[in-house]
């Protein structure tokens, strides 16, 4: 890389991650790119893991006085630390790294290659997924990896899917940020990267992808927002209250990109709806109900949800649930029959 390379801040979140922090932290120094800062924000973590990264430091005399620790005086959630993170860091991009994730050696230098190649505000990486004894490749590629969509494809992919939305393993331009006042919403620290990406692509010039593998996601991790979600109703609350917030930020947009926040809504209060019914939380499947019902209707043959017989039975959740048990001792029959 030549003088002319941007700045970039790599932004760590912290909290509860003494078993994996040593890892990343060392990924992140030992990149091949060489105009980098660091900036950590210790969400108020109780165990060693902000002792642990103080001693990885002392093994990287290079990065000195390029290193940022900074401590919340409570625990606020990721969205929070979010926010600290952007508000306190000077590249001319960004970087988000999960503490319990990793990243590959030259990941800056090639997202950095890429963007300078195309001039583009977000270029979004590859990257392995780690579950326990089980690798598998992921993209977080705006598309399928060999074809790339222009920015306005891009949106409404995102926003229809409601996949592709992770925050980290992008390098994103920083004034995107502060020119549009883009924050997370304290609370929200389930979907907090579903509430921000689509307006960070939404005031993005050009979006890019690097199909070279950047970055490690650690889905081994229990104590992961992601990994607690199926079971914890707050967490499925707060991801639809992101979503929420993008139809209102979208509703006065184009059409398109209004109509295909709309088809996620409906889809994701279906996914919500089945995990509440599976977890036998009877209030939660009705406050969700009760969603659903003030969606847009044209939309609602995506999940079936227009049929009046299949609309009736999931609003009755007894009749439902009794029915699923006699499907089983059916099934049970059958078996032993």
């Amino acid at each position: 890389m030549n003088i002319a390379s941007p700045f970039v801040s790599i932004l760590v979140p912290i909290y509860g991650v003494e078993k994996y922090i040593e890892r990343c932290a060392r990924s992140l120094f030992e990149q091949t790119y060489p105009n980098l800062e660091f900036v950590f924000v210790d969400d108020a973590s109780l165990d060693k893991s902000v002792e642990i990264l103080e001693r990885v430091i002392t093994n990287y005399p290079k990065w000195e006085g390029r290193i940022t620790i900074i401590h919340h005086d409570k625990n606020r959630g990721l969205a929070a630390a979010r926010n600290t993170l952007v508000d306190n860091c000077k590249g001319e991009f960004l970087y988000h790294v999960d503490s319990d994730d990793w990243i590959e050696p030259n990941a800056v230098e090639l997202l950095v290659k890429r963007q300078m190649e195309t001039g583009a505000d977000i270029v979004s990486g590859s990257f392995y997924m780690h579950r326990t004894n089980e690798i598998c490749v992921g993209y977080l590629n705006w598309s399928i990896p060999w074809k790339e969509r222009n920015r306005e494809e891009t949106l409404k992919y995102v926003l229809e899917m409601g996949s592709v939305v992770a925050v980290w393993n992008r390098l994103i331009r920083s004034s995107i940020y502060r020119e549009h006042n883009i924050r997370c919403v304290e609370g929200i620290d389930a979907g907090e990267d579903r509430q921000i990406t689509p307006m960070l692509v939404y005031f993005s010039r050009e979006v890019a992808s690097c199909n070279a593998i950047t970055y490690h996601y650690n889905r081994s991790n229990a104590n992961s927002y992601v990994s607690t979600f199926e079971h914890n109703w707050n967490l499925q609350l707060q991801l639809i209250r992101a979503c929420f917030l993008n139809v209102c930020f979208f509703k006065d947009k184009e059409t398109s990109l209004s109509e295909a926040m709309d088809k996620q809504i409906v889809k994701r209060l279906e996914k919500i709806l089945e995990l509440t019914f599976k977890n036998h939380n009877r209030n939660g499947y009705n406050m969700v109900l009760a969603m659903l019902d003030g969606t847009n209707r044209e939309h609602w043959s995506m999940i079936r949800w227009d049929r009046p017989r299949k609309r009736w039975l999931d609003h009755h959740y007894y009749v439902k649930r009794m029915l699923l048990f006699l499907s089983f001792l059916h099934g049970e029959r059958q078996v032993v029959n």
